[in-house]
């Protein structure tokens, strides 16, 4: 009978009763949301994931293998990192780890994403050079812009407008006509009216100032340079009209442009003074373009 209580004893005390149990193995984190790519622009990126405790955060990164690394200490379940740096249009590859405080990590399988073209970034800093009237430095950077992509529309019609206040009439007219050929851009057919009327071409000025016109109607405004109109789209047309020596139809474009003007070429009453109809219109023609000229 002692025997077999002394027994009862030694087993009860092996039994979970606080004596010689054995502790539970640490777990390694896991990665439970991620790691995923946000914010990704021409030069840089940010990469985000989750983990099941808290823990520190790196990312390993680079475009042959994991060359560079991004690395914070804090510890916390929801990561951010961003990368700076990047070169654009290039496409990286990447890994996250994540480390708990007793030194165990977990380490994602390999991720890949591929950086933006910086042309929009180019293409605002060139407005932004156009409309301070540094048309030189503009061209640059919508020359930047069209090297990362060649049938930008933003870019194409900032060359084709700097190209034109620069005077360089033929290669406007190219960059403009290169952009309508890719879609749709009344600012480019504003651009073409101009071209035309510096190339001397009349009959394509009156073609695509008309077709502006209806468009617009009387409501267009180059929004880079708000000096340009469909008043001095008008004016365009009055002058291309003169230069064809259609001078009643030039007259019809000014009262168009000032419906207080009473010229009459069969009134000499109205020629404020001048021996000929022609030399009158020419005047008030004159006069308006000192407000109008701005926009040629």
């Amino acid at each position: 009978m002692k025997r077999l209580v002394i027994t009862i004893v030694a087993l009860g005390l092996g039994c979970g009763g606080g004596g010689g149990g054995t502790q539970p193995t640490p777990q390694p984190p896991s990665i439970i949301s991620g790691p995923s790519v946000h914010n990704i622009t021409a030069t840089s990126a940010e990469i985000r994931w989750k983990t099941d405790k808290i823990c520190d955060s790196k990312v390993r990164f680079g475009r042959s293998g994991y060359e560079d690394s991004i690395y914070s200490a804090q510890m916390v379940e929801d990561h951010r990192l961003a990368i700076s740096g990047l070169l654009a249009l290039t496409t990286y590859h990447y890994n996250v780890t994540s480390k708990d405080a007793g030194g165990l990590s977990v380490t994602s399988e390999d991720g890949v994403f591929k950086t933006l073209s910086p042309a929009g970034d180019l293409v605002e800093d060139g407005w932004d050079f156009f409309e301070s009237g540094s048309y030189d430095s503009a061209l640059v950077y919508f020359g930047m812009a069209l090297s990362y992509e060649p049938e930008n529309l933003e870019a194409l019609k900032g060359k084709g407008w700097a190209k034109l206040k620069l005077y360089a009439f033929d290669e406007a007219r190219n960059t403009f006509e290169t952009a309508l050929g890719l879609s749709s851009c009344i600012d480019c057919l504003a651009g073409l009216v101009f071209c035309y009327l510096g190339l001397e071409a009349y009959d394509d000025v009156l073609e695509k100032s008309e077709t502006l016109l209806e468009l617009a109607g009387g409501a267009y405004v180059f929004e880079h340079d708000t000096s340009i109109t469909a008043k001095g789209i008008r004016y365009a047309r009055v002058l291309a009209f003169v230069a064809q020596g259609d001078f009643m139809a030039a007259l019809d474009e000014v009262k168009i442009l000032d419906p207080t003007v009473s010229l009459n070429p069969d009134d000499p009453s109205t020629w404020n003074g001048h021996l000929t109809f022609e030399e009158a219109l020419l005047a008030i023609i004159e006069a308006m373009g000192s407000e109008l000229r701005s926009c040629l």
